[in-house]
């Protein structure tokens, strides 16, 4: 399994990047650490001269000599990894070595097939094949101004260089985390808004089991997911266990946080290859046209009154309701 680069992002978000820096390693054998150390005891080298003679530091020496080292005991610093979650990269979170690599051919037909076989092995290995409810897959869509720009016909007077509509939205990005399994069911939303919560009776006619968080830019974080996993994920999943939850590889999605709570919950995440979810993500055909119809109510709110816009505050209940309408289960 090619976990390597997601090993590298917790390293990186752990907010300390010396393992990947370039070190100095030592160029003295154990046997000639000792062999110092024990010249030195006996009086026969001091210190420095034993340091130059077998070109080992003096502080390294001292480390030894006052005790602070141990001989025979391995040195470097401490894994950042225990041993159990450096295996649950590899148990717990796969994706095909040939696809973490294939950046230039991504929708190559070797690409699709690895895919799928590793999907398949994951759900025989994991005795899935008839227990479509414990297959889970989950996505963020997300809705707000950019949603608005889905190039759309309009009449104008004939002439007109630069027809343009009245916008109809009044907020900036807006997350929506969803989660199906493969028999159809849903679990409650994350909705996650830029830098703060809207104002106002928001959430009053929302399900209670919703979650509503906010981030810098409305878009998900490694901490909104971790949070997602373990308020919405796992008490949503029930007993029947193993749970197989598909993802896609955004870096949010992998933290220590994560693997521990899938370890401890017997639960196996399958990465979906980069920059292939737009044709392998199975919710994303019920977002996109979520996206679209929701698009065109935004875009045509405004035939209904001139000055009417979807706000902040209404988002949750609009979706709700219109997805109701729909019969778009999110």
């Amino acid at each position: 399994m090619d976990v390597v680069y997601l090993a590298i992002d917790i390293l990186i978000t752990m907010g300390d990047t010396r393992s990947m820096a370039k070190q100095k390693y030592k160029k003295y054998t154990n046997e000639k650490l000792s062999e110092a150390v024990d010249l030195i005891k006996r009086g026969i080298l001091t210190n420095t001269q034993a340091s130059k003679r077998f070109d080992i530091p003096r502080k390294t020496l001292g480390d030894y000599l006052k005790g602070k080292s141990t001989l025979g005991k391995k040195g470097g610093q401490k894994p950042y990894l225990t041993p159990s979650q450096d295996s649950s990269l590899a148990n717990y979170v796969r994706t095909a070595t040939s696809l973490a690599r294939s950046r230039v051919a991504v929708s190559s037909q070797n690409v699709i097939d690895d895919y799928f076989s590793l999907l398949n092995t994951t759900i025989d290995k994991l005795g899935l094949t008839d227990k479509p409810a414990q297959i889970w897959n989950a996505d963020e869509a997300g809705f707000g101004k950019e949603t608005e720009q889905i190039k759309q016909k309009i009449i104008a007077t004939t002439g007109t260089k630069n027809p343009y509509r009245q916008q109809m939205t009044d907020y900036d990005h807006i997350t929506v985390l969803a989660c199906a399994s493969a028999a159809g069911t849903f679990m409650p939303n994350m909705l996650i808004y830029t830098k703060s919560l809207p104002s106002g009776r928001y959430a009053s006619e929302m399900p209670s089991n919703w979650i509503f968080s906010s981030s810098e830019n409305g878009y998900i974080t490694r901490s909104l997911f971790e949070d997602w996993f373990s308020r919405i994920y796992v008490p949503n999943i029930g007993m029947r266990r193993p749970n197989l939850l598909v993802l896609d590889n955004h870096s949010s999605h992998l933290s220590l946080k994560v693997i521990d709570m899938a370890i401890e919950n017997d639960i196996e995440i399958l990465g979906i290859p980069p920059h292939t979810s737009h044709f392998l993500q199975p919710l994303d055909q019920i977002f996109h046209p979520l996206r679209s119809t929701y698009s065109d109510l935004a875009l045509n709110i405004g035939l209904v009154k001139a000055d009417m816009v979807i706000k902040k505050n209404k988002f949750a209940i609009v979706l709700s309701r219109h997805r109701i309408k729909r019969g778009h289960r999110i």
